[in-house]
């Protein structure tokens, strides 16, 4: 029995090894290995739960005929003394349902534990195994959010579209900083607090004392589409923050007006052109709200400017709509997005998502969902974007050089997947058990 279990170990591994994911997924050679060894040992380790089930059941089948038998004898004694052997293998029986049931149980819960601690091990020794991709730096606003549903306050948690994202990555036990700003108040530090309760590091987060940690009021129409407005009050000096440190396929996420505002250009002009330097990946997430419609002539130079260090843009028909009154992706990418980045995905909310690459144009259905809010989707899309490219190993000449069909459709899968799961609750990033099931996944 061990040796056919060895050898289907060997096939297993061969078998994932002849895959041409491999070659064509663009996944780096150590972190697949290791992955493939990983569900490989799952493989040899179901065939050996199955094995000792199959002997367990064996020796049920001969307990069985061998009781049956006797029970057979005893009764056809017509003894007095044959009624206690039948009641004692009557209580025989009822102990060896009992035992088989607890077996059964305990073969489940230790399926389980092999499936988290293999999980653990993939996680540990990609984390340590290769370098090359070990942080996401993140730069936006955030907010305490207050959503509500019919004028009535349902749900407040902290928020910001950057922020939103970044929850989510660090709930998938994915590397990450925060360059923000914050009040010395409550609020700042309950989203201080939520955020390095899920494992992302506030080193770079700006606290401010001459102002108030901004509110955002969302209130949700009959699509559950929100209308925002927002509450204030920042100092004259902001973000005072420290240079991090940014390496070679690290990703660096910009987005909404923080990546705009004027006040903040100079500080985010810098991080973005060492950022580019450094061959770090750069991702623009457009969102532009109509409140900023008026400020459109103003703010185009630092747009246009994002475009020319992004390599992938990403943005919906609302914010092209208010930016050049275009609400076509294949015009959008043609017009204004192509000349300055090759990488760009276009979403429109439940009519799903368009990608376009070097060669390369798909338009992407979406997860049919109820929505409960739509407070998030966007930016837990953003996460899943950042996930994908985490988890299949793009580098930066990778999107430079074009990602075949079959690594986009990978990609945003996970973009999908992460925005239906919030789509489908009030909160604004995936839920702990979502990421730990995606995990394992």
């Amino acid at each position: 029995m061990l040796k056919r279990i060895l050898i289907g170990f060997v096939v297993s591994i061969i078998s994932l090894a002849g895959t041409p994911a491999m070659a064509a997924e663009g996944e780096k050679s150590n972190s697949w290995v290791v992955e493939q060894l990983v569900k490989a040992l799952k493989v040899v380790s179901d065939a050996i739960i199955l094995k000792i089930k199959e002997f367990i059941t064996t020796i049920t089948d001969y307990i069985k005929f061998v009781y049956n038998g006797l029970l057979s004898f005893f009764r056809s004694l017509r003894l007095k003394a044959s009624e206690f052997f039948v009641s004692l293998l009557e209580t025989l029986d009822r102990i060896w349902s009992w035992l088989l049931g607890v077996l059964e149980t305990s073969f489940e819960w230790l399926g389980k534990q092999i499936v988290s601690v293999l999980n653990w091990t993939w996680t540990a020794i990609t984390s340590l195994w290769d370098k090359t991709l070990e942080l996401v730096m993140w730069i936006g606003e955030t907010v305490f959010d207050i959503i509500f549903k019919n004028d009535q306050p349902v749900s407040a948690k902290p928020g910001g579209s950057i922020y939103n994202a970044l929850i989510s990555l660090g709930r998938l036990k994915q590397p990450a900083g925060f360059i923000s700003e914050i009040g010395e108040d409550r609020v700042g530090n309950t989203i201080k607090s939520f955020l390095e309760e899920n494992g992302v590091s506030s080193q770079y987060l700006c606290t401010f004392d001459r102002g108030k940690t901004p509110l955002a009021l969302a209130f949700l129409d009959s699509r559950q589409k929100a209308d925002y407005l927002f509450y204030q009050e920042y100092p004259e000096n902001r973000l005072d923050y420290t240079m991090p440190e940014i390496n070679e396929n690290d990703i660096v996420l910009i987005g909404s007006f923080f990546a705009l505002n004027p006040v903040l250009r100079k500080n985010l002009s810098e991080i973005l052109q060492f950022a580019q330097t450094r061959k770090a990946i750069i991702y623009y997430d457009v969102n532009f709200r109509k409140t900023h419609i008026h400020e459109i002539r103003h703010l185009m130079p630092a747009l246009l400017e994002n475009f020319e260090y992004a390599d992938i843009i990403k943005g919906s028909d609302e914010d092209f709509k208010h930016i050049y009154n275009e609400q076509d992706a294949c015009p959008t990418y043609k017009e204004h997005i192509e000349f300055y980045c090759k990488n760009f995905i276009y979403t429109q909310g439940e009519k799903g998502a368009t990608v376009f690459g070097k060669n390369f144009h798909k338009k992407y259905p979406v997860n049919p969902v109820v929505p409960v809010s739509t407070v998030g989707a966007g930016d837990s899309f953003n996460a899943g974007i950042i996930y994908g490219l985490i988890r299949y190993r793009i580098m930066l000449d990778d999107l430079k050089n074009g990602l075949p069909e079959e690594i986009w459709d990978k990609i945003v899968k996970c973009a999908v997947d992460f925005s239906a799961f919030v789509c489908g609750t009030y909160d604004n990033y995936i839920s702990e058990e979502f990421a730990k099931e995606y995990l394992l996944g």
